[in-house]
């Protein structure tokens, strides 16, 4: 299961981060990295602490399942609410079409 997690993780870091350049502006880039990278060290330091808190207290079931919930819940919230970056790519593509046309 660790095995499983750590892919998963893996995964979700990388796409995670690329998602979050699409959205900053393209002057705030350096101090929008910055932030996100703070929130996820912090979250990386936090939640082990967490998972093995419950885990020695309910077992390791327990904090398996809440943390199969909680990326549930990110990835409905994420699917329902979050942007899609697709058309900000296009639109970028066809100004610097444009600008290199002139």
């Amino acid at each position: 299961m660790v095995l499983v997690y750590g892919v998963g993780e893996g995964m979700c870091l990388g796409a995670s981060q690329a998602y979050a350049m699409d959205l900053a502006p393209d002057e705030r880039r350096g101090s929008f990295i910055g932030v996100w990278s703070l929130l996820q060290n912090i979250g990386g330091i936090a939640a082990p602490l967490l998972i093995g808190l419950v885990a020695e207290q309910l077992g390791y079931a327990p904090a398996f399942v809440g943390v199969a919930i909680a990326l549930a819940a990110v990835a409905i919230v994420i699917w329902a609410f979050a942007p899609d970056t697709t058309s900000r790519r296009r639109i970028s593509a066809e100004l610097t079409a444009a600008s290199a046309s002139r």
